[in-house]
């Protein structure tokens, strides 16, 4: 969902469950409960989609078009702007929160950098004009990308 707050707009990832399932879902993530919402078949309770592992999940497979899956995803940070996801140790997820007209700088760096250096995959998903997010493998450090990169 994009909520635009004055001109700025946000990008939330809404999820929602039968009130009596919420709590088993999202565990100690108690914070990002948004509230009640009927769903039109009744009340149902509304949260950050990022806090239940099985969204989570379902966000890589639409992030990557159904190349990349996961058995287990991490909250790693939580932020105002961004939330940063890590699925089985190995692909990397930022999901942002405020979103920018492209080109975000940050992620044409990281995009050109992994093309450049490094043949594991990376790729965005659109949230209309602007990028809701971004992913990639962490089968290489970044202190080798850069390495790479400076070497050239």
């Amino acid at each position: 969902m994009v909520v635009t707050v004055g001109n700025r707009p946000f990008h939330v990832l809404v999820g929602w469950r039968e009130v009596a399932l919420a709590p088993a879902v999202l565990g100690d993530h108690q914070g990002a409960v948004l509230g009640m919402c009927s769903d039109g078949g009744g009340d149902v309770l509304c949260y950050d989609a990022l806090a239940d592992e099985e969204l989570s999940r379902g966000l890589l497979a639409f992030a990557t078009a159904g190349r990349e899956s996961a058995k287990r995803v991490r909250l790693v940070h939580s932020l105002a702007s961004h939330a940063s996801l890590v699925y089985d140790e190995h692909l990397f997820m930022k999901s942002y929160r405020v979103l920018e007209p492209a080109p975000r700088p940050e992620i044409e760096l990281m995009l050109r950098l992994k093309r450049s250096v490094s043949s594991t995959p990376c790729g965005r998903w659109p949230t209309g004009s602007e990028t809701g997010g971004t992913w990639h493998s962490c089968a290489s450090t970044s202190r080798e990308q850069w390495r790479a990169v400076f070497s050239r």
